[in-house]
């Protein structure tokens, strides 16, 4: 079977004037623009965890992320309120980087509508960003813009949530963690390390009080092992010191506490003393 192809005279008259070539050269110049573009913001997004983190502390933290996870899933076949299902599900998102956890978190924070609630659907649209696979061509070309609109969308809504609820402790500790892990280039280093230094303020005035202990390990050797590392990557090693010992003060059931333990002993070049 014959089949014919209509080409108008508009098609022939772009050919013969140059016209079809400029424009196929422009169309091309864009897409390697956009290709270029594509590849700086996932390079920039594949910061999430490695950020200018030395290799032993790398090793730190996949051991960490490995005991909370095992913790977690451990929990979740005991009687949990739903705000504690909910940050199970949370902590395998993040330390698992298990998306269906992830989702059922989500799902869970959105019923329950609190300032902390928000603050954990923010931090879990950067989750959402960090953990998305590029599929195909196209997938590699889109998925990096649509993974920077998802951290800024949960930028804001972080921020959102601390200017709406500036004294609530566990606002403060959700962006605190979650703007440590973020590349650089997006310029929240500062708005996390402020969170930090306003926990240790409030907890020196006896503001707040963070438990000793907590079966799902949000006590006090989590939040100071986050704020030694806010002084390592600061380059207050002194005072990164001094957190990560406060740290390894609490349980000995704490990944938190070994984590501190390993990282006085790998990153900061003290030797572990609990004197």
């Amino acid at each position: 079977m014959k089949v014919s192809v209509f080409i108008s005279p508009e098609f022939h008259k772009m050919r013969r004037t140059g016209e079809l070539e400029r424009l196929s050269n422009t169309m091309a110049g864009r897409r390697i623009r956009l290709q270029g573009i594509a590849v700086m913001l996932g390079f920039m997004l594949s910061l999430f965890v490695s950020d200018n983190v030395p290799a032993a502390q790398n090793d730190v933290e996949k051991t960490l992320a490995e005991e909370v996870a095992t913790l977690a899933e451990a929990e979740l076949q005991t009687d949990l309120s739903q705000r504690d299902r909910a940050y199970v599900y949370f902590l395998l998102a993040v330390y698992r980087r298990d998306a269906r956890s992830r989702e059922r978190a989500r799902e869970i924070y959105r019923t329950l509508d609190t300032p902390e609630s928000h603050a954990f659907l923010g931090s879990i649209e950067m989750l959402k960003a960090r953990d998305a696979e590029s599929v195909g061509f196209f997938g590699g070309l889109i998925s990096p813009f649509k993974r920077f609109k998802e951290v800024w969308r949960g930028i804001d809504q972080l921020d959102s949530s601390v200017r709406e609820s500036s004294d609530n402790l566990d606002v403060r500790v959700v962006r605190m963690i979650t703007y440590l892990e973020l590349p650089a280039f997006f310029g929240k280093f500062r708005d996390g390390f402020d969170d930090m230094m306003t926990i240790l303020r409030w907890t020196k005035e006896e503001k707040v009080r963070i438990p000793e202990e907590e079966k799902l390990l949000r006590d006090q050797s989590s939040v100071y092992y986050y704020a030694g590392r806010y002084f390592l990557k600061s380059g207050q090693s002194v005072r990164a010191r001094e957190m990560f010992l406060k740290s390894t003060k609490g349980s000995a059931r704490s990944p938190f506490a070994r984590a501190a333990g390993k990282t006085l002993l790998n990153v900061t070049g003290f030797p572990l003393s609990r004197e």
